[in-house]
């Protein structure tokens, strides 16, 4: 079962990588208000994705065994934390929606989430890339 289990994950992993290389982070733009600076991160909003599934069944042992999962706590069932895209949210969770994927099609009940730094900075920043986007424009068309 181990060695099944090892090759499912070696699966899962190289999805999630091949997702990440494929994944356009959606750029965040941030400015300070107080002097209008403002910066661009190609890698979008930062945050990372978790993988979770029940830790009473033959995969959620093996995994808690070989350290790939741990415990949730307070709730039950085990998770990975995924942050091999750095920083990067959208990475993160193109690598972890594919590496459920993989763990779906062999019969692992799986859960896979976003986790980012506060869900109303993303929201606030999207609002204001497209506020700048929308004024880029036009002022590209109007200039």
């Amino acid at each position: 079962m181990s060695e099944q289990f090892d090759t499912l994950i070696h699966k899962a992993k190289q999805a999630g990588i091949d997702a990440m290389n494929n994944c356009r982070p959606k750029p965040m733009l941030v400015r300070n208000i107080k002097t209008g600076e403002q910066w661009k991160f190609d890698e979008g909003v930062c945050g990372y994705a978790t993988i979770k599934f029940a830790a009473n069944t033959a995969f959620g042992r093996w995994a808690k065994k070989v350290g790939i999962a741990r415990e949730q706590r307070p709730k039950r069932g085990l998770m990975m934390h995924v942050n091999t895209g750095g920083d990067s949210l959208d990475l993160n969770y193109a690598y972890a929606k594919a590496f459920s994927a993989v763990l779906r099609k062999a019969g692992v009940v799986v859960i896979y989430n976003e986790e980012h730094y506060g869900s109303l900075f993303r929201l606030e920043v999207e609002e204001l890339w497209d506020t700048q986007a929308k004024s880029h424009n036009s002022v590209m068309r109007d200039g």
